[in-house]
């Protein structure tokens, strides 16, 4: 993320796919020797898997360095300097599936800011498989609804569960489609089909997976000799990448 993106996405207050910190949580930044340094890492690794098990849009940011005042964002800076790689060494001890992220950090008028990027991928929840500080248990599905973190309900756990199966469309003139075509549209997004073969390497070029709303279930689309042709993605957007 470029200054520039990083003046736009100040702009939006708190939702399921952002969430603003003034800074890391205190036992984090007093160091590993002190005895709140787990209630740190667990403070933060679940503001973190909350926006990785929530909905909406399919990537996420966890910010910190900036105060959400509610009507405006107040950049104050983050107080020290993070390694991604120890976010990922955390990541991957405390859930299964790991969710999947990375760590950046940016000047912005003379202030660091931190910026997690965090993908939501079909392969979820991410459960807790360890406890920590009083923060996160083992057993655990965080979850981002609306503007906080909570525990998910048995519905939430529902449609995470079914959420690895896609949904499949004969005909691109479905009024499901069309409308979500449209509605996406409206958002400000380029929503395309492309062959659902060279799913992978359209990835890899920077388009996104639409899922179906409410779910993180892929659009296929096009049944033909056994097999579905196409699926519904985003073309590489200007902010979230």
């Amino acid at each position: 993320m470029n200054t520039d993106q990083f003046t736009e996405l100040l702009g939006h207050g708190e939702d399921t796919w952002l969430d603003w910190k003034r800074d890391f949580p205190a036992g984090l930044l007093a160091g590993s020797k002190n005895p709140d340094w787990d209630k740190g890492k667990g403070t933060l690794l679940k503001d973190l898997v909350a926006i990785a098990n929530g909905e909406g849009e399919p990537i996420g940011y966890l910010i910190y360095g900036v105060k959400d005042t509610g009507s405006s964002r107040e950049v104050h800076g983050i107080s020290t300097h993070w390694d991604d790689a120890d976010f990922q060494a955390f990541a991957e001890a405390a859930f299964d599936p790991p969710p999947r992220f990375r760590y950046t950090e940016i000047e912005y008028e003379a202030k660091r800011i931190g910026i997690f990027h965090i993908e939501r991928i079909p392969e979820y929840p991410h459960v807790c498989t360890k406890s920590m500080g009083g923060a996160i248990y083992d057993g655990q599905v965080w979850y981002r609804r609306g503007s906080r973190n909570t525990i998910a309900h048995r519905e939430d756990l529902r449609r995470m569960a079914i959420g690895h199966e896609p949904f499949k469309f004969q005909s691109l003139r479905e009024p499901p489609l069309e409308s979500l075509f449209k509605e996406l549209q409206a958002q400000g997004h380029e929503p395309t089909y492309l062959h659902l073969s060279n799913k992978d390497s359209n990835l890899a070029m920077g388009y996104q997976l639409v899922y179906f709303p409410g779910t993180r279930r892929e659009i296929w689309v096009g049944y033909h000799w056994g097999e579905y042709e196409l699926i519904m993605m985003l073309r590489p957007p200007k902010l979230k990448t």
